[in-house]
């Protein structure tokens, strides 16, 4: 005989809401894995947009719609979960280019910069917004962590002065800008046009200043992307290993390169410079005890920076990531500009940057 059990609604809702509830964990245990398995390499463009995808005061002069911006997180996902990419320069010559080039004295500034005293302390605020203002710097807090603002205020006390040491390198050395064009995702593996020419004119002033400063050209990102931050930390740990230094600065292009004509600058004595914009990790998502030091010393140096040259900074990105910055007090991310400037601009830019940093010098 057939017998058929009947449920009741009682029970077939029972039922379904097990079952939804086993697909929504299973969902998130899915997006935590793949968070904690991707947290280093992730993307700082990537993390922006997804963050929060009302980013019109980044693209403020280009006024971009909903399709623009969506087509912006598109390109950039395509861009990173290759895992190789492998960049041609513009002579279509493969090998690395690692002659040293002279700068140009345009870039270059040797003379003495007004010392700049730091204040006792900063006032600090959060708006309703949740971004954080710290004397004349804006915070936009990506990392979702609730920051301590009487912590905030108390001004770095980061020693800068005629013993301090700067290593300069580049996780994504492959960087550039517009010269190079959207045919070559804007990246090269010629020093002549990437962000190593970058760093080189950094180092250059500040070795005018009289800085011990060490400036390394090894790329990380070529032929694979993927992983440029586990080999990037390695170049630095083995560094380390010779000598410490106390600020050390990644200097990279802004990795938002979807919008091609986004090419913020700012007029500085009548030159045009690439817009800076430093990025601070946090331990947000794996350990770092002591981020809070480096972002102390991001808003000392951006602070100075606003008296010293108005508008040369972005809002300062406080990351969920940390990008290596645990490998001492002083390290930082700097982002130069993005896919529209032009390298002499972000040749500029390292020009004023350097006399920042000599304006922090202590006796």
């Amino acid at each position: 005989m057939l017998s058929i059990k009947v449920f009741s609604l009682k029970d077939i809702l029972k039922k379904l809401i097990i079952f939804l509830t086993v697909v929504i964990a299973i969902y998130f245990f899915m997006i935590l894995f793949l968070n904690f398995i991707n947290v280093e390499t992730s993307s700082f463009a990537s993390n922006i947009v997804e963050d929060n995808i009302k980013i019109e005061k980044i693209y403020a002069k280009n006024e971009l719609n909903i399709d623009i911006i969506k087509n912006e997180l598109k390109f950039e996902k395509d861009l990173y979960k290759k895992e190789a990419i492998f960049v041609k320069n513009n002579d279509a010559d493969e090998e690395e280019q690692n002659v040293e080039q002279k700068t140009d004295n345009k870039f270059l500034n040797s003379e003495t910069i007004k010392t700049w005293n730091r204040p006792t302390t900063f006032e600090t605020s959060k708006s309703a917004s949740g971004k954080i203002q710290v004397g004349n710097v804006s915070i936009t807090n990506y990392s979702k962590l609730d920051i301590d603002l009487n912590e905030l205020s108390k001004v770095s006390k980061f020693p800068i002065n005629d013993k301090t040491s700067i290593l300069i390198f580049h996780t994504h050395t492959s960087e550039a800008y517009s010269e190079m064009g959207i045919a070559t995702n804007f990246r090269t593996t010629n020093d002549e046009y990437n962000m190593v020419s970058v760093g080189k004119v950094l180092k250059d002033n500040l070795a005018l200043k009289n800085f011990d400063v060490l400036h390394s050209t090894t790329k990380h990102d070529t032929p694979s992307y993927n992983g440029a931050y586990k080999a990037s930390l390695n170049t630095v740990q083995n560094i380390f290993k010779e000598k410490k230094y106390d600020i050390v600065l990644d200097i990279h292009r802004d990795a938002l390169s979807g919008n091609l004509n986004y090419r913020p600058t700012v007029e500085i004595n009548g030159e045009i410079a690439a817009k800076l914009m430093f990025v601070v990790g946090t331990n947000a998502s794996v350990s770092h005890d002591r981020w809070m030091e480096n972002l102390k010393l991001a808003v000392l140096i951006q602070n100075t920076a606003n008296e010293m040259y108005p508008g040369l900074f972005r809002d300062l990105n406080l990351s969920k990531s940390r990008y290596n910055q645990h490998v001492c007090d002083g390290a930082l991310i700097i982002e130069v500009g993005c896919t529209g400037n032009t390298l002499e601009e972000a040749w500029t830019a390292m020009k004023y940057l350097a006399n920042v940093i000599d304006a922090l010098r202590e006796d």
